[in-house]
């Protein structure tokens, strides 16, 4: 007995340390977030061309996740006006000075040079026995786009916005709008074109021509030089709005000047180009969301006879955390829901397979072995056939229960246990303010939201506190790697 009491001692220890540890992240974080104007996101979450950031529309730093467009922008008359870097230059190039004109360049998209690169190798390699190599020039073209605001003296929040703040229905708007709002972005455009041709000239004497063949004296020039022979034109644009114009097609050096002339007057649009990075900024810090929900006063606590303030500042932080904690339960519960449906679909597809394929191995989608297939069995423990995979999402446990009831029980759990709790205490009236207590106290603070365990993805409600899903129900890495399932080329 007194072993199992200095176990739960040390176990309730433990979890008190790590959410005071977790309450002092979520502080500095939000402080940071309360006093700056915005932070800068510039990762992986916002290179995902699946989705479009844009001015006004809403998003959760905790999450990565893109909300709803909350705030009328027009794009024609309510930013700022943009500032752009522009680079433009020729290189003779072959495969010994490649890669140097690679890492010498500052460019912030550097996609386009590797596919270069990669060409002027593969080139190299089927010319290495001919005794007339031919040469290749290459051209680049790139504009950065900056400073791209959303005017706050020009935008608008949408009406159905505003209607969810006049209710009070706080939860409710950052749940549609989420915490914080794209306020800028900045973009890249880049164009870039190959000539590869044979010719007598020196290096020098290539360079020359090429850049006068592009530029005013291109038709004189061309017509005038008779030892280009077997030219070809290769060129690539990323962030180009190829609907502006019809002349993206160049099949001499004619009409090359006419390609570059559409690809720099469609990089001029501020709204055209590859996202490089978002300013956030959190909805306290609007001005109008501000004015609705009056922010700028203290909150009268009346505590026995004496009255305390919740100060402006105060309001904002708890808002800031709370509103981000909003989204990150949102989150959750839409992973598990994914992941349930993934496996629904992933089990309805493999069930479809004939018996005669039960023995058959699967692919893994994100395997890199080399084509003969040796490393994708063997010892990996991981790999699948049709019936494995089979008898994994089905799932039977030891009370005959299959893993799809198992996932809906963990859904239903998470929401009775701990989202709806959580939710719950958030619009809570406190000061005669509905919503009060989101502005008054931290998430980790509230009875409802104070179990830290619950936070995390691979989380279940096992009756008193949220434990890590066992290993047979978390198939996050099953149907990432093996759905949908498709059988494997190697034996």
């Amino acid at each position: 007995r007194k072993q199992q009491s200095l176990s739960s001692n040390c176990s309730f220890l433990q979890r008190t340390m790590f959410n005071q540890f977790l309450l002092l992240t979520h502080l500095l974080n939000a402080v940071d977030l309360v006093q700056s104007a915005g932070q800068i996101v510039s990762d992986y979450r916002i290179a995902n061309k699946d989705v479009t950031p844009s001015i006004g529309r809403g998003y959760s730093v905790a999450s990565g996740n893109m909300h709803s467009l909350c705030l009328d922008v027009d794009m024609e008359t309510g930013i700022t006006e943009p500032t752009f870097d522009y680079s433009y230059f020729f290189n003779l190039i072959d495969e010994t000075n490649i890669s140097n004109v690679v890492n010498e360049a500052s460019y912030s998209n550097p996609q386009a040079l590797l596919n270069i690169q990669n060409a002027v190798v593969a080139k190299a390699k089927r010319e290495r026995t001919m005794t007339e190599k031919s040469k290749s020039v290459v051209a680049m073209m790139e504009v950065e786009k900056y400073y791209i605001s959303a005017d706050e003296t020009k935008i608008n929040m949408m009406e159905d916005a505003k209607n969810l703040l006049d209710r009070s229905l706080y939860v409710q708007f950052f749940q549609v709008c989420g915490p914080s709002f794209i306020r800028s972005i900045s973009r890249s455009c880049e164009f870039a074109a190959t000539f590869n041709f044979k010719s007598s000239m020196d290096e020098q004497e290539v360079s020359t021509f090429v850049e006068e063949a592009a530029g005013n004296n291109m038709i004189d020039s061309a017509k005038s030089n008779t030892t280009l022979t077997d030219l070809t034109i290769n060129m690539m644009a990323y962030g180009i709005d190829l609907g502006r114009s019809n002349s993206f097609m160049a099949r001499s050096f004619d009409q090359y000047g006419a390609v570059v002339d559409a690809a720099f007057q469609s990089m001029m649009d501020p709204n055209v180009g590859v996202v490089k990075s978002i300013e956030v900024v959190p909805w306290v810090n609007n001005i109008q969301f501000q004015a609705i929900i009056k922010l700028d006063t203290s909150l009268d606590v009346l505590i026995g006879e004496s009255t305390t303030q919740i100060s402006p500042f105060m309001r904002r932080f708890n808002l800031i955390t709370n509103s981000e904690h909003v989204a990150r339960l949102a989150e959750i519960l839409r992973h598990r829901m994914r992941t349930y449906g993934m496996v629904m679909k992933c089990l309805s597809a493999v069930t479809a397979f004939p018996p005669s394929d039960n023995t058959r191995n699967l692919l893994n989608t994100h395997s890199v072995c080399p084509p003969t297939g040796d490393c994708v069995h063997g010892d990996n423990n991981d790999a699948h056939t049709v019936f494995s995979l089979k008898q994994t999402l089905r799932g039977v446990d030891n009370d005959g229960k299959y893993l799809i009831e198992r996932l809906a029980d963990n859904i239903n759990d998470y929401l009775d246990h701990y989202m709806t709790p959580c939710l719950t205490d958030m619009t809570k009236v406190a000061y005669n303010v509905v919503g009060g207590l989101m502005q008054q106290t931290h998430w980790i603070r509230m009875d409802g939201c104070k179990e830290v365990s619950c936070v995390f993805v691979g989380a279940q409600w096992d009756g008193a506190k949220c434990v890590a899903v066992s290993a047979t129900d978390n198939m996050d890495y099953v149907v990432d790697q093996y759905c949908p399932p498709k059988l494997s080329p190697y034996p």
